[in-house]
Formats: structure tokens, C-alpha cells, sequence
């Protein structure tokens, strides 16, 4: 059983991965992207609770992925 699913959006995998392992490790189901384009995918399928995203994606801004 988990505690929702997060999408973690960070096109740096020296910041993503360490912070998708911690909220595993709180007991979430955590996806990860690292730009706009395949968070984008990701949300399409449904299913997220909650998404922390960067706010400079190498081919957009998380503001506008989140809106």
C-alpha cells in the first residue's frame, strides 16, 4: 500500500533521484521525469496525486506543466 503517487520533475539526476528514493522510503509511489515533454507523458496517464517540479525544464518551466 502506498501513500499516493508523486511525479518528481528535475532535470538534474544529482537532486531528482536522491528525493524520489526519500519519499519511497516515506512509503510513496513516485514516478520520475526530467523535462516538460515526459512529465507531460506521465500526468496524461493518470493517477497523480501530487507533482513537485523544477521551475527551469530544459524545454519548459514547471509552472506551466503544473497549470
Amino acid at each position: 500500500m502506498t501513500d499516493g503517487r508523486l511525479l518528481v520533475v528535475e532535470d538534474d539526476a544529482a537532486q531528482r533521484e536522491p528525493l524520489a528514493r526519500f519519499l519511497r522510503s516515506l512509503g510513496h509511489d513516485v514516478l520520475v521525469a526530467g523535462t516538460a515533454t515526459g512529465a507531460q507523458a506521465l500526468l496524461d496517464l493518470g493517477g497523480t496525486d501530487v507533482a513537485v517540479a523544477d521551475l527551469r525544464l530544459p524545454d519548459g518551466d514547471g509552472i506551466s506543466l503544473v497549470r
